[in-house]
């Protein structure tokens, strides 16, 4: 929730024309921007959580775009560039491009170094969720493997995960 936030007021802050998503909501927002839809987009794979989250902040889940994983259950990054230009062909606000350190399902990393490349050309914040895999960080055999966590604007880690196995 902190995250698409931060991420939401990044993508439609205040100006001397606008006082910003946070006081005048998402629907002037997204008006003022000329915008026609706000999303967050990232792999087949991302975790309920972020249903949960777009539900709660009152973007609904449809405004969250799950794109095609490769066959190692990575954010297909060719997919990820045809929506980046699907979006820009119809004023669609991408508010933040979530890259996955370690789903939950099979704990496949998705390329963060690539992802926050991306993100960064096109000026979108960049989240990792990291709650699976995070704790990854504090193995100095092992932390190579999160390579490009350090690009993110906002990372989320959830200790009970995996913070109990003697790394």
């Amino acid at each position: 929730m902190t995250a698409l936030w931060v991420a939401r007021n990044q993508a439609f802050p205040p100006n001397p024309q606008f006082e910003g998503v946070e006081r005048a909501g998402l629907t002037e927002a997204l008006q003022f921007y000329g915008s026609s839809e706000a999303v967050i987009v990232g792999s087949e794979f991302m975790h309920y959580s972020f249903e949960k989250a777009m539900s709660v902040a009152g973007f609904g889940t449809r405004s969250l775009m799950k794109l095609r994983a490769d066959s190692n259950h990575r954010l297909d990054l060719d997919a990820l560039e045809r929506y980046l230009d699907e979006s820009r062909r119809v004023q669609r606000t991408i508010i933040a491009i979530v890259g996955i350190a370690g789903t939950t399902d099979s704990g496949s990393i998705d390329p963060l170094t690539d992802i926050a490349r991306i993100a960064s050309r096109e000026r979108i914040h960049f989240h990792v969720d990291a709650a699976w895999g995070g704790p990854l960080l504090f193995s100095h055999k092992r932390r190579r493997m999160l390579g490009g966590i350090e690009l993110a604007d906002t990372v989320t880690i959830d200790g009970h995960k995996l913070m109990h196995f003697g790394w």
